[in-house]
């Protein structure tokens, strides 16, 4: 699944003019179909609408933050302050917010799925990850996580070139630090697919795979922090994953050195 980067430009605009190409594809689709149906979900006619109201409050959002940080100084480039009375969200807004905005493009990927329509399917995925984003950048918290994790990891399957993977590691220990505590603990031991798991243990990976001594080392620190109980796993698939596809000894090195200290670990 090749989606260019340009989901870590998660500003309104961005996620609007996605949004409503992917609507409109979804919908016409569906209009189109005959007894073609999603378990318990609406139309994707009622989804846009609901999609709709939420562009509304993303742009009151940065509508708010550049009043903000003009002092208070509307500009006519700025319709949706128009009313520059407004309290800016705060960060349990932004959560709820983004997090129904979420549900919403979860629903309409699976109409996408439905009416096989792989290429929306995956636009819309890649919308999630920029709204995932949108949330972390203001301060929100992240609770459904599983689509998002499951569409950075495709990206990276399909990218090579080490800025790219570098950008998505990047976007990823944003996210990481965006994760609700109630989902970052929401799960037995034995789960080991859980998605904050995965998103870490992915994390590592790309850095790896970007070369970057400095993300690898920070990737790894907080991948110690996060899931510390695959953390010697980790490790010790890495050091084969050094032999096998005869890695710079840079990145060696650094892999080295954190599985000697994952050992180390576990014997204390």
């Amino acid at each position: 699944m090749a989606i260019p980067l340009y989901i870590n430009t998660a500003d309104a605009d961005s996620i609007s003019n996605v949004i409503r190409e992917a609507v409109d594809k979804v919908s016409h689709a569906f209009d189109l179909s005959e007894e073609i149906a999603v378990p318990n979900a609406v139309s994707p006619h009622l989804i846009g609408k609901a999609l709709k109201q939420f562009l509304d409050i993303l742009y009151r959002a940065e509508s708010d933050q550049k009043l903000i940080a003009n002092g208070g100084a509307v500009s006519v480039h700025q319709p949706y302050i128009e009313d520059a009375h407004y309290e800016p969200l705060s960060r349990d807004e932004i959560s709820e917010v983004g997090n129904h905005g979420l549900q919403l493009l979860g629903t309409l990927s699976e109409w996408a799925q439905a009416l096989e329509l792989p290429y929306q399917k995956n636009q819309i995925n890649a919308i999630m990850v920029m709204v995932a984003l949108w949330i972390a950048r203001r301060g929100g918290e992240l609770s459904s996580i599983e689509s998002v994790v499951n569409t950075l990891a495709d990206i990276a399957n399909s990218t090579t070139e080490p800025d790219a993977l570098a950008e998505l590691s990047y976007m990823m220990g944003e996210l990481i630090s965006a994760v609700s505590l109630e989902t970052r603990f929401d799960f037995e031991n034995s789960n080991h697919q859980h998605p904050w798991r995965v998103l870490n243990l992915n994390r590592g990976i790309i850095a790896t795979r970007s070369h970057d001594t400095g993300l690898m080392e920070h990737a790894f620190e907080e991948l110690i922090r996060n899931v510390p109980e695959d953390a010697e796993q980790f490790f010790k698939q890495g050091m084969q994953q050094m032999e096998a596809l005869d890695y710079p000894d840079h990145v060696r090195a650094v892999m080295t050195r954190y599985f000697q200290q994952s050992k180390t670990r576990v014997l204390h």
